[in-house]
């Protein structure tokens, strides 16, 4: 993989599924320091009591795993792998698609709120991973399409 060969639309979705992947890390290492413990439903706050560094740090997230410490290492495994595959793989036929599923994923494994917004635009953008631009070319003056 040559750096150089990357499309403006393939960095942005690169950065963007960085982004998305280093939260639900975050989120997750911050889940699993709370400890084999049972949630207290389906909506939690990845940062526990132990772990606050100011009144109100709670990071809330979404989780069907009514366990901190299997939530936290779920939402490690798929922040790792939407940064692996946002680094690799996201150009490939089906590369939105799966990005999208391993965000949503990682969103229902406790992986956080924000994350999921990123990510919703970063899908939509790399199904214009080396497509043209044509509607741009259609309607800018001659001067800027230079």
């Amino acid at each position: 993989m040559n750096y150089r060969d990357f499309s403006a639309t393939r960095w942005v979705v690169t950065v963007y599924g960085l982004l998305v992947g280093f939260a639900g890390i975050e989120h997750g290492i911050f889940e699993a320091l709370q400890g084999n413990i049972p949630t207290e439903g389906i909506m939690i706050n990845a940062i526990g009591p132990g772990q606050t560094f100011w009144p109100g740090a709670s990071e809330r997230a979404l989780t069907f795993i009514p366990n901190y410490l299997i939530t936290g290492i779920l939402a490690i495994f798929f922040g790792i792998v939407v940064i692996l595959w946002s680094l690799f793989y996201i150009e490939r036929k089906y590369g939105a698609t799966l990005f999208l599923v391993f965000t949503l994923t990682l969103f229902l494994v406790g992986g956080g709120f924000a994350p999921i917004f990123v990510s919703l635009t970063a899908s939509a953008t790399a199904t214009r991973i080396n497509q043209p631009l044509n509607w741009w070319k259609n309607h800018l003056p001659n001067q800027t399409s230079k």
